[in-house]
């Protein structure tokens, strides 16, 4: 039980922060700030626990508190995941956000159509992506950023090891 309350209280402490952060102000980078929060919790949570089993204090031992760690580490990347997917505008969010709000009239798919027509996702994507150092601008250039190179590089390198096409959606 001590492990999960460490772990999961950890998660649910660096979520409350992470919430009321973007509240009051989203950060420029936010998958950078996201992560870099999430460590910061992490590392002074468990810090923190280190301290206390230093200090002769009750704590968890080293067996636990690696179970801990690796709890809150899967909670985290899941969560990152998970921003991640719900933070982009998506088609598919957009698809049902739109026949949402017609309710029980529905919409045909002609009226669909028309209505996704209005949105265009690829230049929010290409303002984040540049924000976070994936794309760099030249004049009216767009050259992949070191950080879309090494990202090019992972996704390519395993598709080819999985066989699969070198490029493409």
């Amino acid at each position: 039980m001590p492990v999960f309350l460490v772990g999961a209280g950890l998660f649910i402490i660096a979520f409350v922060i992470h919430v009321v952060v973007w509240k009051v102000r989203r950060p420029h980078h936010q998958a950078a700030s996201l992560v870099l929060l999430f460590l910061f919790v992490g590392l002074a949570g468990f810090g923190g626990i280190w301290l206390l089993k230093a200090s002769g204090g009750s704590a968890l031992s080293i067996l636990r508190a690696a179970l801990a760690i690796l709890l809150y580490l899967s909670c985290c990347m899941f969560y990152f995941l998970l921003f991640s997917a719900v933070d982009s505008d998506s088609p598919t969010l957009t698809l049902i956000g739109i026949i949402r709000k017609r309710g029980l009239l529905g919409i045909s798919r002609e009226q669909l159509s028309q209505e996704m027509a209005k949105y265009s996702f690829v230049r929010p994507r290409l303002t984040q992506m540049i924000n976070d150092g994936f794309l760099v601008q030249v004049g009216d250039r767009l050259h992949a950023g070191r950080r879309g190179r090494i990202l090019a590089t992972l996704v390519l390198s395993y598709r080819r090891l999985l066989g699969d096409r070198e490029a493409g959606g």
